[in-house]
Parts: C-alpha cells; structure tokens; sequence
C-alpha cells in the first residue's frame, strides 16, 4: 500500500466516492497511461481502494495474505475473500 500522506496524493470527498474507477485499470500501460496529473490520480485512488479493504479485512491480515501469495495463491484469491 502506498504510504505516502503528501496532500498531492490525497483525494477530495467527491473523488474518493469515484476512486474504484481503478480497479478498471489492470495493465501497466491503463495505469500510466495519461499525464503526470493522472498518474497522481491514480496513485491517489488506488491509495484509497486499497485503504478501504483494509479496513474491512483488517489490517493484521495483510502479512499473512502477502505470505499466501508468495506460497503460490493468486493476487485475486487473497484479496477476494
């Protein structure tokens, strides 16, 4: 997860009900696709989506769900349960 509190990587309100837009974004090119400003975006919106499951699985999970993918489960099994 992107750590990096810096207001440029901050949504508004407005934004942050608009950040799963992201999830749309599953290539390397879709994601640095546009200029710099919307680079920062989405950087910003997947800050949020991320954050926001986090808050829902539950923080004290994430290591161990890391330690699941390394073991060979895929990104999507991890995090879709």
């Amino acid at each position: 997860m992107q750590v990096d509190y810096r207001p440029r990587y901050s949504l508004s309100p407005q934004d942050i009900q608009n950040a799963d837009y992201v999830r749309g974004l599953t290539t390397f090119s879709s994601f640095f696709a546009s200029d710099e400003q919307a680079v920062v975006r989405n950087y910003a919106s997947a800050k949020q989506v991320v954050a926001s499951w986090l808050s829902k699985v539950g923080t004290t999970s994430l290591y161990s769900r890391l330690q699941r993918m390394r073991g060979g489960e895929s990104f999507a099994e991890v995090v879709t349960e």
